[in-house]
C-alpha cells in the first residue's frame, strides 16, 4: 500500500483546500512534516483515518467536534494505490461533510473509487459499503490500522504494550492466519464430504453397470455378427419375392385401368346432344354484345347533356354573389384605413416615453437587490461580533481551568513514584511466578486433552457400534428389495417371450385375412366390367364379342377387411406392450444388478421372499390355438402393470438405501480407523500430562522458596497495587505531555479569536455606510420614474406593452380589410370566367346527343333483333358466357382423352391375363418373406443394442473403477489431515511463529539502533522482554524502559512488523507513518534512527514522521511544512521543501 495524494478542506485548524502529493514527497524513502505545536501535523494522520474509515480517534464527540467552526463543509480524499507484482491499482476514498442550521452534522458524500485510464469507477456509495469495502480491499480495521501503518500519538507503543492474546490475535488479522483455522477445518471437511460421495456414487454406479467384462462384451458382439449375417440372407430373398409380386401386380393394374376407360368414353357420348345446345346460346350472345356498345353511347351522351346545363345556371348565380361580397369588402378596407392614420401618430408619442420609463424602472430594481444585500451584511455583521466576543471569554474562561488542572496533576504525579530496587525485586518475581503459572496451566492442559481423548475415544467406540447395526439394518432392506425386483424381473422376462411370440401368430393371421380380402375385391372388379358390356362388343380383357358367362355378383368383402384391422390393431397393442415389457425388465434387471453388486460378500438373504413371491400374480400366457382376442392382451396388460407398479413402488427408496449402506459401510471403516488413532493418541496425551504436572509442582515450590514474603494470594494484591499506582503515574504523565500542546493551542486561539472580533468591528461599519447610500439612490429612481408616467402606479413596463398592443390592432384591422378586398375582386373575376366556360361547354354536349341517337337506330335496323329489350335478353353475363365456353371446351377435351386412354390401356395389357390364384400365392410368397425379414431384423436390432449398451457400459466400468480408487486413496488421506488439524492449535502455532519472525526482525533492528545494547526476546506467556547484553544480558519487562528506551523498542517492533505485511495477504506494505516524539532521544541515537529510516528506501519501504525537533528537520532531505492558522482567519496550509 502506497499513499499518492490527500486533500482537506475545513478539517480542524485546515480552512481552504490544502493538497499532499505523497508521490513527490516519498521519493527519498523518508520525510518528515514539521510545524509549530498545534499548526495541525497530526491532523493530516486524522484525515487519512477520516478517508479510509470514516473516524478519528482523537474525535470524542463525533465529526462535529473535528469541524473548522468558521466553516460548514468538511472534506476529505484520499487516494493510495495498491500492488501485486507488476499490477498496481490506484483508489481513492472521499468523504464530505456538512453543517446543518441546527449545528448538527450530516454526510453529504461518501465512496471509494478505482482510478482507471478510462476514469474513475466507483466500488461503493454508502458509509458502511465504503467501509467494509476498505476493510475488505486492504485486510485491516480501523485499530489495527492505527497500530501498524498510521500510527498517531499515543499508539507508537500500544503494540509493544499488548498481552500475549490480544498480540496473537492481531497477528491473526494482519496476516489472515484465520484462513488456516476454521476456514481451512471447513474445506478440509467439506472436501472430505465430496470426496465420500464420490466414492459411494462411484460404488453404486458399478453395482448399476452390472456384469461389463471383456468377455461378456465379446459375446455379445459375437451374437451382433451372426444376426446381421441372417438377416442378409433374408433382405436377398426379400428382394426376389418383390420382384414377383410387382410384376403381377402391373398385370392386374392394366386389366383394371381398361375396364375403367371403358365406362368413361361410353359416358362422355351420352352428353353429345347438351353440348350442342350450348354452343347455340353462345352464338346470339355474340350477335348482342355487338349492338351493346352502341346503345351505351346513346345513354352517355343524353346524361351528359343534361348534367352541364345544371352547371351552367349554378355559374350564373354565384357570378352574382361574389360581385355583392366584393363592394363589402372595400368599404371595411376604407374605413379601417381612416382610424389608422388618426391613431398612429400620437400613440407612437406616448410610447417613447413609457420606454424611457421601464429602463428607469430596472435600474431601481439593481438599486433595491443592492439595498436588501447591504441589509443582510449588516445584520451578519453584527451576528459575527457577538459570536466573537462569545467565543473570546470562552477560550479565556477554558485557559484558567486548564492551567489549574496541570498544576493539580504535578502534584499527585510526584506522590505515585515508587524506589527502584522494590520495581526490580517485583518483575523477578512476577517473571518466575509466570514461568510457574505458565507450567501449571501446561499441566493442566495436558490433563484437560488426556481426559478429551480418552472421551472421544469413549465417543469412537459408540458410534462404531452404532454404524455397525445402521449397517447390519441396511444389509437386511437391500436384501428384501433383492428378492421382490428378481421375482419382477422373471415376469416381466416371461412377458416378453410370450408378447413377442403372440405379434409373430398375429402377423400370420394378418396375411391369411388379407389374401382372402384381395381375391374378394378381384371378384368385384370382374363383376364390374361384365355389367358393362354389350352384345356383340368385345370384351376389353379378352377381346372376345360373345360373352356366354359372365361374372356372378360377389361375396361381401367387407368383412375379410374388417378382420384384418382387427388383427392389424392387435398386433400394434401387443408390439407396443412388448417394447413397454422390454423397457420395465431391463430397468428391473439393471436394480437386481446394482443390488447384488452391493450385497456381494454380505450375509443377505438370497432365496425370494415368500410374502413376496405369494403376492405376485401369474402371467397369462398366450395359446396358440386360440383366436386371439383384445381380452386376453388386456388381462396380459394387467399383470404386467401391477408388477411395474410394486416396482416402482420401491424404486425411488432404492438408490437413497444404496447411498446409505455405502455411507455406512464406508464411515464405519473410517470410524475404526479413527478409533485406533484416538486411542493411542489417549495413551501419550496421558503420559505427557503426568510429566507436565511433576514440571508445575517443582516450579511452584522454587517461588515459594525464593520470596517467603508473599503468598500466591498476596503477590497478586500486591501486583495489583504496583500495576495500579504505575498505570495512575503513566496516566498522569500522557496527561501532562497533552496539556503542553494544548495550553499551546489555547494560546494561540486566543490570539486568533482577538483578531477575529476586531474584523468584526471593521465590517460591521462597513455595512451599515453601504446601507445608507443604498437607500438614498433608490429614492431618486422612483422619483423620476412618476415624471415619466405622470404618477400611475401601474408598473411603466405593462403600461407600454398595453398600448403597443392597441397600436399593433390598429394597425393588423388595416391590413386584413384590405387583404379581404383584394380577396373579393378576384373571386369575382374567377365567377365570370367559369360562366362562360359552362355555356361553351353545354353547347357541345347537345351536339353529341343528336349523332349517338342516329348511330344507334342505324345498327338496329341491320340487326335480326327487334328492339333494345330483345338485345338484352339475348346478351350474357361475362362470367356466365366463360362458363358456357369453359363447359363446351372442356367436353371436347375430355372426350379425346378418354378415347386416347382407352386404346392406351388396350395396348399396354396387350393380350396378357392372371388369374386369382396366381395373384395369392405371389402376395402369400412376398407376406412371408417380409415377416421372416422383419424377425432377423429385430434379432439384429436387438443383438445390435445390447451390444453397443454393452460397450457403453464398459468403458465407463473402466472409468468409474479407475476413479472409485482414486477417490477412496483420497478419502483416507483427508481423514488423517482432518485428525490432525483438529481444535485451534495450528493457528496459535502459525501466530507464535509469525510473531517470532516479527521478534527476531525487531531484535537485529533495536540491535542496530543501540549499538548491540538492547535485544527483543519473548517470555513463557507471549509477552515481550528486554534483554539488556550491555548489563550481562539481564532480561527485564518492558514497562520498566525510559521514555527513549520505549521508542526506540517501539519503533524496531514497527520496523519489523511493517516489512513483513501483506494488506489482505497479497499487497505489500510499502509505508508507515510516525507521529511521536523523537525529542526524547539524544544527538547520537537520534542519528542512528534516522540512518534506519533512510535505509528502509532500499526495502521499499516510505516513512513519514511527524516531528517539531529541529535537528530531525536539517536531517531530511523531503518535508512538508505545515504553517499554523492565521488569527485573522485564514486556515493551516501546507507546502513542500527539499534540501
Amino acid at each position: 500500500m502506497k499513499p499518492i495524494r490527500l486533500t482537506i478542506q475545513g478539517l480542524q485548524s485546515y480552512r481552504e483546500e490544502q493538497t499532499i502529493d505523497f508521490s513527490r514527497l516519498a521519493e527519498a524513502g523518508v520525510f518528515g512534516i514539521f510545524g509549530p505545536t498545534g499548526s495541525g501535523k497530526s491532523t493530516i494522520l486524522d484525515a487519512v483515518t477520516l478517508a479510509m474509515y470514516g473516524a478519528v480517534e482523537r474525535a470524542g464527540s463525533g465529526i462535529q467536534s473535528i469541524m473548522n467552526a468558521q466553516e460548514d463543509t468538511l472534506s476529505v480524499s484520499f487516494a493510495f494505490q495498491l500492488s501485486d507484482g507488476a499490477d498496481r491499482r490506484t483508489y481513492r476514498a472521499e468523504r464530505t461533510y456538512r453543517r446543518k442550521p441546527d449545528g448538527t452534522v450530516e454526510q453529504r458524500l461518501c465512496r471509494l473509487c478505482e482510478e482507471t485510464s478510462e476514469g474513475a469507477i466507483v466500488l461503493a456509495d454508502k458509509a458502511g459499503e465504503v467501509n467494509a469495502a476498505v476493510a475488505s480491499l486492504i485486510g485491516l480495521s480501523m485499530t489495527d490500522f492505527t497500530r501498524a501503518v498510521v500510527l498517531p500519538q499515543g499508539k507508537f507503543s500500544e503494540f509493544l504494550a499488548l498481552k500475549g492474546k490480544e498480540r496473537r490475535e492481531m497477528l491473526q488479522r494482519l496476516f489472515r492466519l484465520e484462513r488456516y483455522g476454521d476456514e481451512l477445518a471447513a474445506r478440509l471437511t467439506a472436501r472430505l464430504r465430496r470426496t465420500e460421495a464420490l466414492a459411494r456414487e462411484a460404488a453404486a454406479e458399478l453395482q448399476g453397470l452390472g456384469d461389463a467384462s471383456p468377455e461378456a462384451l465379446a459375446a455379445a458382439e459375437a451374437a451382433f455378427r451372426d444376426a446381421s449375417e441372417a438377416e442378409a440372407r433374408l433382405q436377398e430373398a426379400l428382394k426376389a419375392a418383390e420382384t414377383a409380386h410387382a410384376e403381377a401386380a402391373r398385370i392386374r393394374e392394366a386389366m383394371q385401368e381398361a375396364a375403367a376407360s371403358e365406362a368413361a368414353w361410353a359416358a362422355l357420348e351420352r352428353r353429345r346432344p347438351e353440348i350442342a345446345a350450348i354452343e347455340e346460346r353462345l352464338a346470339a350472345a355474340a350477335a348482342a354484345e355487338a349492338l351493346l356498345p352502341t346503345w351505351r353511347a346513346r345513354e352517355e351522351a343524353a346524361a351528359q347533356a343534361d348534367r352541364l346545363a345544371r352547371e351552367a345556371i349554378d355559374a350564373a348565380g354565384e357570378r352574382e354573389r361574389a360581385a355583392a361580397r366584393q363592394a363589402a369588402a372595400q368599404e371595411a378596407h376604407a374605413a379601417a384605413e381612416r382610424v389608422l392614420r388618426e391613431q398612429e401618430a400620437p400613440t407612437a408619442v406616448r410610447l417613447e416615453r413609457l420606454r424611457q420609463a421601464v429602463a428607469l424602472a430596472e435600474q431601481a430594481a439593481v438599486d433595491a437587490a443592492a439595498l436588501e444585500r447591504a441589509r443582510a451584511e449588516l445584520a451578519s455583521g453584527r451576528a459575527e461580533r457577538e459570536a466573537a466576543a462569545n467565543a473570546l471569554a470562552a477560550a479565556q474562561q477554558q485557559r484558567a481551568k486548564a492551567l489549574q488542572l496541570q498544576a493539580e496533576l504535578k502534584a499527585a504525579y510526584g506522590a505515585l513514584a515508587a524506589p527502584p530496587e522494590e520495581r526490580r525485586r517485583m518483575a523477578a518475581a512476577e517473571r518466575e511466578r509466570s514461568a510457574a503459572t505458565t507450567a501449571a496451566a501446561q499441566a493442566a492442559a495436558q490433563r484437560g486433552e488426556a481426559s478429551a481423548l480418552a472421551a472421544a475415544a469413549k465417543r469412537g467406540e459408540a458410534e462404531t457400534a452404532r454404524l455397525d447395526e445402521t449397517v447390519r439394518t441396511s444389509i437386511a432392506q437391500l436384501g428384501a428389495a433383492r428378492a421382490l425386483f428378481a421375482q419382477g424381473a422373471a415376469v416381466l422376462n416371461a412377458a416378453e417371450d410370450d408378447l413377442l411370440r403372440e405379434e409373430r401368430r398375429l402377423g400370420e393371421r394378418i396375411l391369411a385375412a388379407k389374401t382372402a380380402a384381395i381375391g374378394g375385391e378381384r371378384h368385384a372388379w370382374a363383376h364390374a366390367l361384365a355389367a358393362g358390356l354389350a352384345p356383340g362388343e368385345p370384351c376389353p380383357v379378352c377381346g372376345s364379342a360373345s360373352h356366354p358367362a359372365p361374372a356372378s355378383p360377389p361375396p361381401d368383402a367387407a368383412k375379410g377387411d374388417d378382420e384384418a384391422e382387427r388383427l392389424e390393431r392387435l398386433q400394434r397393442d401387443a408390439r407396443e406392450l412388448a417394447s413397454a415389457v422390454h423397457r420395465e425388465a431391463g430397468r428391473a434387471n439393471e436394480a437386481l444388478h446394482r443390488l447384488n453388486a452391493a450385497l456381494e460378500g454380505s450375509e443377505a438373504p438370497s432365496a425370494v421372499d415368500e410374502t413376496a413371491a405369494a403376492a405376485e400374480e401369474p402371467y397369462p400366457a398366450g395359446d396358440a390355438s386360440e383366436s386371439p382376442q383384445a381380452e386376453s392382451l388386456e388381462k396380459r396388460r394387467r399383470v404386467v402393470e401391477k408388477v411395474v407398479a410394486r416396482l416402482n413402488a420401491v424404486a425411488p427408496e432404492l438408490k437413497a438405501l444404496l447411498e446409505r449402506f455405502e455411507s455406512a459401510r464406508a464411515s464405519l471403516r473410517n470410524e475404526r480407523a479413527t478409533l485406533a488413532a484416538a486411542a493411542q493418541s489417549a495413551r501419550a496425551a496421558e503420559t505427557k500430562a503426568e510429566a507436565a504436572e511433576r514440571e508445575a509442582a517443582i516450579a511452584a515450590a522454587r517461588w515459594r522458596e525464593a520470596y517467603p514474603e508473599w503468598t500466591p494470594e498476596t503477590f497478586e494484591q500486591a501486583l495489583r497495587d504496583a500495576e495500579r499506582k504505575e498505570r495512575e503515574a503513566e496516566d498522569i504523565r500522557l496527561r501532562l505531555e497533552k496539556s503542553e500542546p494544548f495550553l499551546a493551542a489555547n494560546a494561540e486561539e486566543l490570539e486568533r479569536l482577538q483578531g477575529r472580533q476586531s474584523l468584526a468591528e471593521r465590517r460591521l461599519a462597513l455595512a451599515e455606510a453601504e446601507t445608507a447610500a443604498a437607500e438614498r439612490q433608490l429614492a431618486a429612481r422612483r422619483e423620476e420614474i412618476a415624471a415619466l408616467t405622470g404618477g400611475d402606479v401601474t408598473p411603466p413596463a405593462e403600461l407600454a406593452a398595453a398600448l403597443s398592443a392597441r397600436l399593433e390592432r390598429w394597425r393588423a384591422d388595416e391590413r386584413a380589410a384590405r387583404e379581404a378586398a383584394d380577396a373579393a375582386r378576384t373571386a369575382a373575376e374567377n365567377a365570370g370566367r367559369r360562366l362562360a366556360a359552362a355555356e361553351e361547354a353545354l353547347r357541345g354536349a347537345a351536339d353529341a346527343r343528336e349523332r349517338a341517337e342516329r348511330q344507334w337506330s342505324d345498327a338496329l335496323a341491320g340487326s335480326a333483333f327487334d328492339g333494345v329489350d330483345a338485345v338484352q335478353r339475348a346478351a350474357l353475363e361475362p362470367e356466365r358466357r366463360e362458363a358456357f365456353a369453359r363447359e363446351a371446351s372442356a367436353y371436347k377435351e375430355a372426350l379425346a382423352a378418354a378415347a386416347a386412354k382407352r386404346e392406351a390401356a388396350l395396348a399396354r395389357l396387350g393380350g396378357r391375363a392372371i388369374d386369382e390364384a396366381a395373384m395369392l400365392e405371389a402376395e402369400r410368397r412376398l407376406a412371408d418373406a417380409k415377416a421372416k425379414r422383419e424377425e432377423a431384423l429385430a434379432a439384429r436390432a436387438k443383438a445390435e443394442r445390447a451390444a453397443w449398451e454393452l460397450r457403453q457400459r464398459h468403458e465407463r466400468w473402466r472409468l468409474v473403477t479407475r476413479q472409485r480408487e482414486e477417490a477412496v486413496a483420497l478419502q483416507q488421506q483427508l481423514a488423517k489431515l482432518q485428525a490432525v488439524f483438529r481444535g485451534n492449535a495450528f493457528v496459535e502455532f502459525l501466530a507464535e511463529e509469525q510473531l517470532l519472525g516479527v521478534t527476531r526482525a525487531a531484535s537485529e533492528r533495536l540491535g542496530s539502533l543501540t549499538r548491540g545494547r538492547y535485544a527483543i526476546e519473548l517470555d513463557s506467556t507471549g509477552g515481550f522482554v528486554i534483554r539488556d547484553d550491555a548489563n550481562g544480558g539481564v532480561r527485564r519487562p518492558v514497562s520498566t524502559l525510559s521514555g527513549g528506551e520505549t521508542f526506540l523498542t517501539s519503533l524496531a517492533l514497527a520496523l519489523a512488523l511493517s516489512a513483513q505485511i501483506q494488506l489482505s495477504g497479497k499487497y505489500p506494505l510499502e509505508f508507515f507513518f510516525l507521529d511521536e516524539g523523537f525529542g526524547t532521544l539524544d544527538p547520537e541515537l537520534l542519528d542512528n534512527v534516522v540512518t534506519a529510516l533512510e535505509r528502509l528506501h532500499v526495502e521499499r519501504l516510505a516513512v513519514g514522521v511527524i516531528s517539531h525537533v529541529p535537528e530531525l528537520q536539517a536531517r531530511l532531505p523531503r518535508k512538508l511544512i505545515v504553517t499554523p492558522a492565521d488569527p485573522m482567519g485564514a486556515g493551516s496550509r501546507v507546502r513542500i521543501e527539499t534540501t
